[in-house]
């Protein structure tokens, strides 16, 4: 059995105030996470939320990290503890507080092991 850990950035331009998807991320049949930090970026803020099929009503949802992309000072990425099993489909979103155009990206921290074959 492996373990090791990852992150992945998810960017989307969004122009809505609705909760818009920014990627769909497939966790493999073979792998475990637990996703342990998630930042949210867009200029004009919101929350951010993940939708995991595995866990239907559950509800992810946090205040978006800064208007602007860093991860530095007060816009730190936010600790959570959310253990996934692979095969899932994991949703990073975005609910922005203005309808302006602006890049918006999701930032996920995880620890994975992989099952034996």
């Amino acid at each position: 059995m492996a373990q090791y850990s990852s992150g992945r950035v998810t960017t989307a331009t969004v122009a809505t105030t609705t909760k818009t998807t920014v990627e769909t991320v497939n966790i493999p049949s073979n792998e475990n996470w637990l996703i342990y930090s998630i930042a949210g970026f867009h200029p004009q803020g919101g929350t951010v939320s993940l939708d995991i099929d595995q866990i239907p009503g559950g509800t992810f949802t946090w205040m978006q990290s800064s208007t602007t992309i860093t991860n530095s000072g007060s816009n730190l990425p936010k600790s959570i503890a959310i253990p996934i099993n692979g095969p899932a489909t994991l949703k990073t979103q975005v609910s922005n507080a203005a309808a302006t155009s602006g890049v918006a990206k999701v930032e996920i921290m995880y620890n994975v092991t992989t099952r034996g074959g």
